[in-house]
């Protein structure tokens, strides 16, 4: 083997870790990414399904929110992913309930069940250190 052929391996080995780690770094970023705009898209569907006068108006907000609800729950939080399971699965428990009061055509009900899914925000959110 010539030093030449030996040197050009050895700049190959190189360049495959570095792309392997930069493509790690690069994976936690992006489900930070997508767990914020998931995050604002709840956020912004909170408030209307809070000052929503009808269920129907409501009923739609409430979609909003479990779609970004789904995708917030298809990602994975590096930092502890425990605690973001744990707020997930009673973020999906707050939706249930929100989602009967709906079918009930219970306004004051979908609205009590979205108030105690923000209590659970905020709960996570500070367990989290977000």
């Amino acid at each position: 083997m010539n030093a030449s052929f030996s040197q050009r391996i050895k700049t190959g080995v190189f360049a495959a870790s570095l792309a392997v780690f930069s493509m790690a770094a690069v994976v936690p970023v992006a489900h930070a990414n997508e767990i914020k705009s998931a995050m604002k898209s709840m956020k912004a569907a909170y408030r209307g399904a809070m000052s929503s006068t009808t269920i129907e108006e409501f009923a739609q907000y409430a979609q909003k929110l479990q779609s970004a609800a789904d995708a917030a729950r298809g990602q994975n939080f590096s930092d502890n992913p425990a605690v973001y399971r744990e707020g997930m699965q009673r973020l999906q428990h707050n939706m249930a309930e929100m989602n009967q009061a709906i079918r009930n055509s219970d306004l004051a009900s979908a609205k009590a069940a979205l108030g105690r899914m923000d209590e659970a925000k905020k709960h996570y959110h500070d367990a989290l250190g977000e």
